[in-house]
């Protein structure tokens, strides 16, 4: 996979929270060459029944700073952009009863947007401290 598309999954995945809780900046802002910009979403909120087309969202670090119309947005030359082509983008999905065995396992959950996962497994095992 392209390393863009890999950050762009990152940066989303950590941020979509924002959206959810409709956190994010309303109208105009300056981006600066920092920024991750996501274009040509459709976004799905959590605030309301809509789906927005033809919408940006900027990324700084791993919060979602804004969410817009394409149109709405003063982007630098520099930014890194990734085309999302239509694509939709919604906040993380949670799963609340999971049975991880091990910490290789919770791509697949990411890679099928769940974000958060509470894991329920026999042995209570700390994925994060090395390997079983």
């Amino acid at each position: 996979m392209p390393a863009s598309f890999l950050s762009a999954v990152r940066a989303a995945a950590a941020g979509m929270a924002a959206l959810a809780l409709g956190s994010c900046a309303p109208g105009p802002m300056k981006v600066d060459s920092a920024s991750l910009v996501l274009e040509g979403c459709r976004v799905i909120s959590m605030a309301d029944s809509l789906v927005r087309a033809e919408t940006t969202v900027v990324v700084v670090g791993s919060t979602v700073a804004a969410v817009g119309p394409d149109t709405s947005f003063s982007l630098p030359e520099d930014v890194e952009r990734v085309p999302c082509g239509g694509r939709y983008l919604l906040p993380g999905l949670a799963d609340m009863h999971v049975h991880v065995g091990h910490r290789t396992e919770l791509l697949s959950y990411l890679l099928a947007g769940v974000t958060t996962v509470v894991n329920l497994g026999g042995d209570h095992i700390d994925l994060f401290s090395g390997d079983r």
